[in-house]
């Protein structure tokens, strides 16, 4: 048993020398203030925080209008995947 399990109930992750100072050089440059503290909670290295964080901003989505060649689409959460071709347009808040 790792040490951090018996006090989280989740497995610890052995991250090395190499991928933590990597880490905290994107931490401490300040590359990854836009992420949501949730996402470093209980993960191994940056890369697994950058996809939670990615996964804790899909979440919040509701719907995403797309433009197609045929017309316009809305895609919601957990939408089956489709394959369209996409118009070339800026995206917007």
């Amino acid at each position: 048993m790792n040490k951090p399990e018996v006090f989280t109930d989740s497995p610890g992750k052995y991250v090395g020398l190499a991928e933590t100072i990597r880490g905290f050089q994107l931490i401490l440059s300040g590359e990854l203030d836009g992420f949501p503290e949730q996402a470093f909670y209980l993960v191994g290295n940056i890369d697994e925080a950058a996809a939670k964080a990615m996964n804790l901003e899909m979440e919040k989505v509701k719907e995403i209008i797309l433009s197609t060649n045929s017309g316009q689409i809305g895609v919601l959460p957990n939408h089956a995947p489709t394959q369209h071709t996409q118009k070339l347009s800026n995206l917007k808040n």
